[in-house]
């Protein structure tokens, strides 16, 4: 495979199919309501704009990687104008981002999600709310957003700490004592493909960049379990066959292993990272993911774990988040967890 020269260039969307709606949104805002009204619009496209940059921020030629957790905060006023259709905005979100993954992952044909989902969350800033330095935009651009590579197995996103009640309680931080803001549960927002945390917290599966339509919820899990990343194995020096430093691990069983090796031998429960060296035919690393999300690991006695723990081929040593291995060769291999 020849090895990409350049990361790939994004192209946002595609501008014509866009103008006569943008015309027609912009002659409202105009003509009849005056050019400071924010439109949903304009939330979407603040929040495509985020994800957008961390796209080009953070993709490299081995891997691509972007922001999967929004916190936005609104102010009063247009939090209450278009609390009632944030779910319909998380989705028309997304769909805008997996138009613009669809065609980029085509670049990244190992791709895994690094993260389990998309999650957006929308908090109403109260008036003497403290975000440092965002403080001007949330006055200025009527919009304030944080974005996060992962989304934490934690219900929420906000600014503070949540609680679990009948209702959530979300704490954000003021410029006087904390003031907590009850966010009531609610139980009427139905919309396709939307999974409802809070009235104004949504989760989206990442479905392999799909548009987000009707679809049996049976289809969408079994979807996540094949394609979401336990782990990931980043190589310091050398690569693996398909010229990547990282391999994603999706199951719950990874060997990793040199081209001579039989693959033949393992049934598909199984994941195989090739490394690209003259490893002998029977080296090989089996990590395995227990249920409750503890990681094990054998193989080759001259491997070393955190440069002093030998590994042995029969008994499971424990393997830790940002966990070294030493190969005999002098490959290094990093090991992260994805949480």
């Amino acid at each position: 495979m020849a090895r990409r020269n350049a990361v790939p260039i994004f192209a946002p969307e595609t501008k014509t199919k866009r103008n006569t709606m943008g015309t027609l949104i912009n002659y409202f805002k105009r003509n009849l309501f005056g050019n400071d009204m924010f439109t949903r619009q304009d939330l979407s496209d603040h929040i495509f704009k985020i994800f957008y940059d961390s796209l080009k921020k953070n993709t490299t030629h081995e891997g691509l990687l972007f922001d999967t957790k929004y916190v936005i905060y609104l102010p009063a006023d247009i939090y209450k104008e278009q609390e009632d259709s944030f779910a319909h905005t998380t989705r028309e979100v997304v769909n805008r981002c997996h138009n613009v993954l669809r065609k980029a992952v085509h670049s990244y044909p190992n791709y895994k999600p690094h993260s389990r989902c998309w999650r957006f969350c929308f908090i109403k800033a109260v008036d003497d709310i403290d975000l440092g330095e965002k403080n001007k935009a949330l006055k200025d651009d009527k919009i304030v957003i944080f974005s996060y590579l992962y989304v934490d197995r934690k219900k929420g996103g906000g600014a503070g700490k949540q609680e679990k009640t009948s209702c959530v309680m979300t704490i954000l931080p003021t410029k006087g004592d904390r003031k907590k803001i009850e966010r009531e549960r609610t139980e009427n927002i139905s919309v396709e493909g939307v999974t409802v945390l809070d009235k104004d917290c949504f989760e989206v599966k990442f479905d392999r960049f799909e548009k987000v339509v009707e679809t049996p919820v049976s289809d969408l899990e079994k979807t996540m379990d094949q394609f979401v990343a336990h782990a990931i194995l980043k190589l310091k020096s050398g690569s693996f066959t398909d010229e990547s430093q990282f391999f994603y691990m999706t199951k719950e069983s990874l060997y990793v292993t040199g081209p001579k090796f039989n693959q033949s031998t393992l049934d598909s429960s199984h994941e195989v990272a090739v490394i690209d060296d003259d490893l002998p035919e029977d080296f090989t690393l089996h990590i395995t993911v227990e249920k409750g999300g503890k990681f094990f690991i054998t193989g080759d006695a001259e491997t070393l774990l955190n440069e002093s723990i030998h590994l042995s081929p029969d008994k499971p040593k424990p393997i830790q988040d940002n966990s070294s291995l030493m190969l005999f060769n002098g490959f290094q291999i990093n090991f992260s967890i994805i949480k």
